[in-house]
């Protein structure tokens, strides 16, 4: 037996199309091996439709020899599993091309038919073994994507529950959702769920964080969307280890497409720095008003210092034709900020607070037009590199001064 006896078991599931390939897969004693595997008639399409709304194993060995678009099907195949999944690929045509193509993919291997067991069992060996090697660093993780209020009362909350509910319900996508104001976070109400004290504990033992203290404090919405939120005493005061962050992170990341964080303005606290150092993307919420320009730009100077964010911050505009008087017109925001603002949902009066009062999601009644908003965000955040935008030119005078620039 192989080295591969001491690891945790692991979870494979084979989709294959033909009976050879079946008969291979099942005279191998995966068991003997630390693996428990499960076979299935039919290949991609299949797989496709099996792995729809369930956790995804560890492996996935998946037959495209009936496929007539491989390459799609794989990225159809990408965006239903965790970002952690390993795969392999098996078919009947000897294409280098199609080889080198799906190594860009990410895909793990590639074998052409008829199978042999040293080999497949050699390539399962190296994918378990590597992962022992590496820290959770190291594995293959969805998108950390911080959301921040210019202002407090900007309808920060209400953006990253429906924008969550809207992934998960809408497109499939697995995510999880962290309320970092531990002390008054707003996600219970706009759920209906219930909190959980134990989330603050994560950040005060970054060593005991694993997969059965993380799921122990999670509350699944529904079986793609997590939630850790809690609502601590005002006058608790939890100890945040400031590597607990990176720790949670590492974990999270690769079991999630993604991970949307409301994040407080507590710009002094060292845990909204940790944040942002692990995120991939930044969406600051703002309205037209001058409070919200000045802090905006201190936002966008800010985020030069984190690389990680590079170009990755967007600003929208949320309750937008609220107010008119005193409040700066667009042109002029994007002219001072020096970026252009992605997306503008405007002030709806009635279904959200309708939603509020009833503890369900704007999102799923899908009426008015900050619902319409956040289907446009929604779409922004899955092509979030072709969306966002920066903008060009300064401005002078009054604004300047009042902006701290004179």
């Amino acid at each position: 037996m192989s080295d591969i006896q001491s690891t945790p078991i692991q979870q494979l599931v084979c989709y294959v199309n033909d009976e050879e390939s079946k008969t291979i897969l099942q005279s191998i004693a995966f068991k003997d091996h630390g693996i428990n595997a499960e076979i299935y008639d039919g290949g991609i399409a299949y797989a496709l439709e099996h792995l729809k709304g369930q956790r995804s194993p560890d492996i996935i060995l998946v037959d495209v020899s009936k496929s007539s678009m491989v390459l799609s099907d794989m990225a159809s195949l990408a965006e239903i599993c965790e970002p952690r999944v390993e795969v392999i690929v098996i078919g009947d045509k000897n294409d280098v091309g199609l080889f080198r193509n799906l190594m860009k993919m990410g895909i793990r291997d590639y074998y052409v038919k008829p199978l042999l067991e040293s080999i497949l069992l050699k390539g399962i060996e190296e994918i378990i073994n590597q992962g022992e090697t590496l820290s959770s660093t190291g594995l293959k993780s969805g998108k950390i994507v911080s959301v921040m209020g210019a202002r407090g009362g900007i309808g920060v909350s209400s953006i990253v529950t429906n924008l969550g509910v809207l992934l998960s319900n809408n497109y499939d996508k697995r995510v999880c959702m962290l309320d970092m104001d531990m002390h008054s976070g707003t996600f219970p109400q706009y759920l209906d769920i219930e909190t959980s004290d134990g989330f603050s504990q994560l950040f005060e033992s970054p060593d005991r964080i694993d997969k059965v203290l993380v799921e122990r404090y999670m509350t699944f919405y529904n079986e793609r969307l997590g939630v850790l939120c809690s609502e601590l005493s005002l006058t608790d005061k939890p100890d945040m280890k400031p590597d607990a962050i990176e720790a949670l992170f590492n974990f999270i990341a690769p079991q999630f497409h993604y991970t949307l964080i409301d994040l407080p303005r507590h710009f002094s606290t060292q845990l909204v720095t940790n944040v942002l150092s692990k995120s991939t993307q930044l969406i600051v919420v703002c309205d037209y008003s001058m409070a919200s320009l000045k802090d905006c730009c201190r936002i966008s100077q800010l985020a030069k210092t984190f690389p990680n964010l590079n170009h990755g911050i967007i600003f929208i505009a949320n309750q937008t034709k609220l107010f008119k008087n005193g409040y700066v017109d667009k042109a002029t925001f994007e002219e001072t900020l020096q970026r252009q603002i992605s997306l503008e949902i405007p002030f709806d009066g009635v279904y959200p607070m309708q939603a509020l009062t009833d503890g369900e999601p704007l999102i799923l009644n899908g009426k008015g037009v900050m619902a319409d908003g956040l289907k446009d965000l929604g779409k922004i955040i899955l092509g979030i590199q072709a969306k966002s935008a920066s903008g060009s030119g300064s401005t002078g005078g009054v604004l300047k001064k009042l902006l701290g620039k004179g």
